[in-house]
């Protein structure tokens, strides 16, 4: 009737939880809902076939995939049949000769059926993310990406999944095991449905470090355009007593306006020199230290 009634020692390795956990439980429950028919057959005193590739939950909560066989006869001792299952998400995902290239590669490669669920995810995940290999399997990856990015990366995601031909470029925030934000840069591609397991192909690495840069260099960009601001309103002052003092002299036939000119030369003079000083000399403030305004006279 499927209830559980011995758990082999290699449970905690394959599924995540103890081996007493199962013992009393419906192996159906455990089973994708969408491969418990195929389970039931196997399992079944008429089966024609006792070999089921499917899915079944882990400890995380995702599933992963396994080849099931089933005993024909029963086992005397339990009064029921033995299944035997071992693990095949890296086998149904790529061949062999193809595993051996990912097993030591830095990028994080995903592959994704046509249902936008993960089936795949290379070893380098624990690197990049710090997940174990497989615990990610049968989820959907977009449950991980950053809220403020959700929306952009889901329609983009979609249409990669819907389109052959489309091969997006996406740079969102991905949540890590420990629950920090990463960002990743994913280059989508179609997979040929007779070749591989799986829809869609995510190459994705870690540009944490590069997304800093450009945010460092954006806000000194800002910093730099203010300054401008600045400098520009401190130089058309002395400017226009300049261009006033010459328009008086030439009215009045007179010399004496531009004795205030002359002052504002001298000052643009000194604004330069001081910038000059500031440009070759000037460093930015690395660390800021908190005071009491109070203490400040």
């Amino acid at each position: 009737d499927g209830e559980v009634l011995f758990a082999g020692p290699s449970v905690p390795a394959v599924l995540g939880v103890e081996r007493g956990t199962l013992t009393g439980d419906d192996l159906l429950a455990y089973v994708h809902p969408n491969d418990r028919d195929a389970v039931s057959d196997a399992l079944s005193a008429v089966a024609t076939d006792r070999t089921v590739t499917h899915r079944i939950r882990h400890a995380n909560g995702g599933f992963v995939w396994v080849e099931s066989v089933v005993d024909e006869e029963l086992a005397p001792e339990f009064g029921g049949r033995v299944v035997t299952a071992r693990r095949v998400d890296v086998d149904r995902a790529f061949p062999e000769r193809f595993r051996q290239f990912l097993e030591y590669g830095t990028d994080l490669v995903t592959v994704v059926d046509g249902d936008g669920r993960v089936r795949y995810e290379s070893p380098s995940i624990e690197e990049v993310l710090g997940y174990e290999q497989g615990s990610t399997v049968g989820r959907s990856p977009l449950g991980y990406v950053h809220p403020d990015d959700r929306e952009r990366v889901t329609e983009q995601f979609y249409h990669a999944l819907a389109d052959p031909d489309a091969a997006p470029t996406l740079e969102y925030r991905y949540r890590t095991a420990d629950g920090d934000w990463v960002w990743l840069e994913s280059q989508t591609r179609s997979l040929p449905g007779d070749d591989v397991d799986g829809r869609l192909l995510l190459n994705s690495r870690d540009v944490s470090d590069r997304k800093a840069r450009e945010r460092r260099l954006t806000d000194r960009n800002e910093r730099l355009d203010r300054f401008a601001s600045i400098v520009s309103h401190d130089l058309r002052n002395p400017l226009s007593v300049i261009r006033a003092s010459m328009e008086m002299a030439q009215l009045k036939d007179d010399t004496t306006p531009l004795a205030r000119g002359e002052r504002a030369v001298d000052r643009i003079d000194q604004l330069v020199s001081e910038l000059l000083t500031l440009a070759r000399q000037g460093s930015g403030i690395d660390e800021p230290t908190e005071f009491a305004l109070d203490g400040v006279g």
